[in-house]
């Protein structure tokens, strides 16, 4: 009987109190969801992957050399650490189509037993057909291509027919692409028997690794053996390390705006439960002078809590899970290529923060009730008597203060009265609105850095790729009809320092550059004349700075080039090393050839011209290079635009709910107006004076902490390749601050409805 009276009182307080139940929910809903959707995924995308890389033996080390050798084979497989590895061939092949799309090609010494290919259509190769391939399956579908068709590959005037066997996926193109997108109708790759292009000397070596072997020590035991090697491993290859970038990204983002969320919805859970369970003072002593024992009202009134917070805690868990993940997982399959999505269990730290929701709002509760519980029977039965009125600071300044109306003075007395509620409630208007300008500050950031590149650093208009096989760079000025034309030379280098590799490109610049503005904030530095210059990325990976020493290595030079760190070079993207033409020609490595060429406002005699010659590759334009970048980028933008809707839900939860439990308090004192002579109107314009007074102070008090927090989070999702630069938009900061504001007016609004509810004599006939 005892059991049934409670929770029929438990089920109408329930709904007597519905919108504060509906709010705690809620903001235990909101904070589990967005961890539980960032964690899900993160982990969908690296159970996916590494389920992928592992059936499919995907290398650990790839080794790029002049000419692979059985002797080097037999030296490398020596090594402790290596489990197995693989001689190829490794080439890029222009194919005979009308459009002359292009292969990279990866022809295997034997059956393909590392980076094994996913068969989708048709039969695997066999090592020893000399006419049959494996084909890369996007290409096949956008090219037209199926199995039992003909493909011709061209390289130096010689061709090359295959017929496909198959078609197929690998785990090491799971990205492939040229300028950042994946574009399948004119890149793809192709696998082959090495016997069928025996006039290609194999070239490359794919290899991996025991379990718990040391892939540092591995690599530095094969660049000792054989300097000129250049080595990549997991951290460099563009598939694996992509996706292990991204899983990173979203793991980082899961333990920093999700947990601040979190502890924003845990404190304002503090405030309802704390205000709700005051509220309750009078049912407290009837309860008591009823005879109902301590436990059994404790463990009642922590129904408040643990019900709300566990439903919560798990519709934010599960809704989590089939929200977030899949709509990220849509994003990273236009840029990567797997054969299946795999769902994570849900992990310990999903739980916790499940866990941690309900035990805190019991908490909450439990600490609540016992302040409560200490008092006699006879103390609960009377309404809690207000705070004993203080004479203000500002009122000692008679002259201000008598300046102030009577509404105005009400309001300054209510809000330093009940410090807590006010405090609160800036808190909630500020949390909101830092959380807010976060969200639209990381996408701005996305923006500027990008921009900062390709709009900044790169002042030429369009950059002709060559194949670097011909001409010299007096020739193409000569012939080009442009403001300006830059030859630049990039090659594929490893450089070293202090145990420390890393595979990267060095290019050559001419000493009087001026199309890439390499200084802080954009501005124009000369080439130093001796040493080279580093990205910042690069400098900050390899822990160099300015005077160090750093190695140089070129494929297949049998004596790298040592030469000291110059200058750092400012860029936001890419890891890359830089040297002027005379400090090239000081190496004594060769002759300056362009493989490419910066050119600033060509005419189109010169794009015609330049688009004739026969070592013209493509034109690349820094607006279309900046869409590719940001459309690599979009994962990253979509996760900071559902931030900006978790901030948006927050605030609004948040505030209406502030809103509510300050009307409960401040009824009797409405209805005290009312009775005095107030109309309606007049306590309307009171309550929202007094919310907009909070509101601007919260706001403002949020913008700085908003800019904080976007550095941290950006700080945590940097990858090896990109320098995040933070900046919050003046426009952000007006849209945050114009929501946090409109949020708290519109909801102020709807509580002035309630007003008309007030009824005077059931609120003022109690006894003081």
């Amino acid at each position: 009987m005892v059991k049934k009276t409670l929770t029929r009182k438990l089920l109408r307080d329930m709904w007597n109190n519905r919108m504060q139940f509906v709010a705690v929910l809620l903001l235990c809903a909101l904070g589990t969801w967005v961890f539980s959707g960032l964690d899900a995924a993160w982990r969908m995308l690296d159970l996916s992957s590494q389920t992928y890389f592992e059936n499919q033996n995907v290398a650990d080390l790839w080794v790029t050399v002049q000419d692979v050798d059985r002797s080097m084979l037999t030296s490398i497989d020596a090594i402790d650490g290596v489990e197995d590895l693989q001689a190829r061939v490794s080439a890029e092949f222009k194919v005979d189509l009308p459009h002359e799309p292009s292969l990279q090609a990866e022809a295997y010494d034997g059956k393909i037993r590392i980076n094994k290919p996913l068969i989708r259509e048709g039969l695997d190769l066999d090592a020893n057909d000399l006419r049959g391939c494996l084909l890369d399956e996007l290409f096949a579908k956008e090219n037209g291509l199926a199995v039992g068709d003909k493909i011709v590959l061209k390289v130096n005037g010689i061709h090359f027919d295959f017929v496909i066997r198959g078609t197929c996926l690998s785990p090491e193109f799971a990205q492939l692409s040229k300028s950042g997108v994946r574009d399948p109708l004119n890149y793809g790759f192709i696998l082959l028997s090495s016997k069928a292009i025996d006039l290609v000397p194999l070239n490359h070596m794919v290899i991996t690794l025991d379990d718990g072997a040391d892939a540092d020590d591995v690599r530095s035991h094969i660049s000792a053996l054989y300097p000129d090697a250049l080595i990549v491993d997991s951290t460099t290859q563009s598939s694996v390390h992509g996706i292990q970038t991204d899983a990173q990204m979203y793991k980082s983002l899961s333990y920093v705006f999700p947990l601040l969320a979190f502890a924003v919805a845990a404190m304002i859970v503090l405030t309802t439960l704390s205000r709700m369970l005051e509220n309750q003072r009078m049912q407290m002593g009837t309860l008591k002078a009823l005879g109902y024992r301590d436990g059994q009202m404790q463990r009642h009134y922590l129904c408040y809590a643990f019900l709300p917070s566990l439903a919560g805690s798990l519709l934010g868990l599960f809704v989590g899970r089939i929200t977030l993940p899949y709509v990220l997982w849509n994003m990273e399959s236009a840029r990567y290529v797997f054969p299946e999505c795999l769902q994570a269990p849900i992990s310990w730290e999903q739980w916790f923060v499940c866990g941690l929701g309900v035990l805190l709002s019991c908490f909450i509760c439990l600490k609540t009730y016992k302040q409560s519980a200490r008092e006699v029977t006879a103390a609960l039965l009377r309404p809690k008597p207000p705070k004993a009125g203080e004479k203000l600071l500002l009122e000692r300044f008679t002259g201000l203060w008598s300046s102030f109306g009577f509404n105005a003075k009400m309001i300054i007395r209510n809000l330093f009265r009940n410090k807590s509620r006010t405090a609160m409630s800036l808190v909630g208007v500020l949390c909101c609105t830092m959380l807010i300008i976060t969200s639209l500050g990381l996408s701005d950031s996305v923006e500027y850095f990008v921009g900062k590149y390709y709009e900044g650093t790169l002042q030429y208009t369009v950059k002709a790729k060559l194949d670097g096989a011909a001409g010299t760079l007096e020739g193409y000025q000569k012939r080009t009809q442009a403001d300006r034309v830059e030859g630049v030379m990039d090659m594929v280098i490893s450089a070293r320092s202090d145990g420390k590799a890393r595979t990267t490109t060095l290019s050559v610049l001419q000493d009087d550059q001026e199309l890439m503005l390499l200084g802080e904030n954009e501005t124009f530095v000369p080439m130093p004349l001796t040493g080279v210059m580093l990205s910042q990325k690069l400098a900050e990976v390899l822990r160099l700075n300015v005077g160090d020493e750093i190695q140089l290595w070129l494929p297949g030079d049998k004596e790298g080039i040592t030469t000291t760190v110059s200058a750092i070079a400012y860029v936001t993207m890419g890891q890359t090393a830089m040297a002027s033409e005379t400090a090239w020609n000081g190496f004594k490595k060769g002759a300056f050839i362009p493989t490419s060429l910066n050119v600033l406002n060509p005419s189109d005699a010169a794009m015609q011209y330049l688009s004739s010659l026969d070592e013209f590759e493509e034109f690349e334009y820094p607006p279309e290079e900046k869409l590719n970048a940001l459309g690599i980028l979009q994962s990253l933008k979509s996760v900071f635009s559902l931030m900006s809707g978790a901030a948006l839900g927050l605030a609004f939860v948040v505030l209406y709910n502030m809103g509510i439990l300050n009307f409960s308090e401040r009824y009797r004192e409405y209805a005290t107006l009312k009775v005095l002579g107030y109309h309606q109107k007049e306590i309307c314009r009171l309550m929202i004076n007094e919310n907009n007074l909070l509101t601007l102070l919260g706001t403002l008090l949020g913008i700085y902490p908003g800019k904080w927090l976007t550095i941290v989070v950006l700080r945590s999702c940097e990858s090896d390749g990109m320098v995040f630069a933070s900046t919050v938009t003046w426009q952000s900061i007006v849209i945050a601050c114009t929501v946090s504001f409109v949020f708290s007016y519109f909801i102020t609004r709807l509580l002035t409805q309630k007003v008309k509810t007030i009824d005077m004599v059931e609120a003022l006939k109690s006894v003081e």
